[in-house]
């Protein structure tokens, strides 16, 4: 048993061993990947989509393969001008840690992107079909019309999140305001007759369906404008304590440097303004829901209060 040890030990240790360098990235594969990535984003140029994130997204890549690059010649000591440049470059940051696969994880983000882009694409497209569709068949589409509008703004702007949301709402008005018209379709088909003979009972219960309607449509704004609001503020911290992430890479760890520290920063920066400037209009809006549903409350107590007082008279 003692002699058959040594021999198990060598052998799970020759399979385990191209295991370990399984997950190592060549720079070969991390020059396709870039490849790859550059030919998404010019598919996506070619369909009219913006790009302007995955762009982003594939600088960062192309300086992460630059900077693997420039590692790999200072571990191998290599001399000559070009591991002079990269030992000027990279002076000061922890170049042990550097290799090729930090480039696909910038080169994943733009597949993940350019997957969604054209998925939202589809969705808004088929949108669009049932919007003409229901709007031949005289359903109300306003307001699916103006929140397709704001969608395609938002796809365009690259706001991924945003643009679904508002595809899920639009697809929900469109069906709402399809439900409200076959209500009434059935209503009318039933004859005339039918409708002279009871024409006061249908009245109530359109009125009372109305009602329902309004003030479910006005909690799902209500909510939906709450969910905003908390997503925009998650978002903004997010992205502060990214900003903090980002300096200490930088000032405290050296990791990275200041061409990607840069980008980031400007990236962060920019939509921490957005969030800034949409957020207090959000919340404005908020408190006009919240305000006309509270009065509008207060006219039904008052009326339902008034009414038990003249009965008790």
């Amino acid at each position: 048993m003692k002699k058959t040890l040594p021999l198990i030990v060598l052998l799970i240790s020759l399979i385990l061993l191209p295991l370990i360098h399984a997950e190592d990235v060549s720079k070969y594969e991390a020059q396709q990947t870039i490849k790859e990535a550059s030919d998404l984003i010019f598919e996506m140029e070619n369909e009219g989509l913006s790009i302007i994130a995955v762009k982003d997204l594939l600088k960062e890549a192309e300086i992460a393969y630059e900077r693997a690059e420039f590692a790999e010649l200072i571990k191998k000591n290599i001399t000559g001008s070009l591991a002079e440049e990269a030992r000027k470059s990279l002076e000061g940051l922890n170049y042990v840690a550097f290799n090729y696969t930090d480039v696909l994880i910038y080169t994943k983000q733009i597949k993940e992107k350019r997957d969604t882009a054209f998925e939202l694409y589809d969705h808004l497209s088929a949108l669009e079909i049932k919007k003409n569709e229901y709007l031949s068949l005289n359903v109300d589409i306003t307001l699916a019309e103006e929140l397709l509008i704001q969608a395609n703004e938002e796809f365009i702007l690259e706001r991924y999140q945003q643009t679904s949301e508002l595809i899920e709402q639009i697809d929900n008005e469109l069906e709402l305001r399809r439900a409200e018209q076959t209500t009434l379709r059935v209503i009318v088909s039933s004859g005339k007759n039918f409708f002279i003979k009871y024409w006061w009972e249908i009245l109530i219960v359109l009125l009372i369906l109305g009602i329902i309607i309004g003030f479910s449509w006005r909690k799902f704004i209500i909510k939906r404008l709450r969910s905003r609001i908390h997503h925009l503020k998650t978002e903004k911290e997010s992205l502060k304590e990214l900003i903090k992430k980002t300096q200490f890479q930088r000032f405290k760890e050296g990791s990275i440097p200041g061409m990607v520290y840069n980008v980031r920063i400007e990236k962060y920066s920019e939509r921490l303004d957005e969030i800034n400037h949409t957020l207090p209009v959000k919340k404005a809006e908020l408190q006009r829901k919240l305000r006309r549903e509270k009065e509008t409350r207060s006219f039904f107590q008052f009326n339902k209060k008034k009414k038990i007082t003249k009965k008790n008279r």
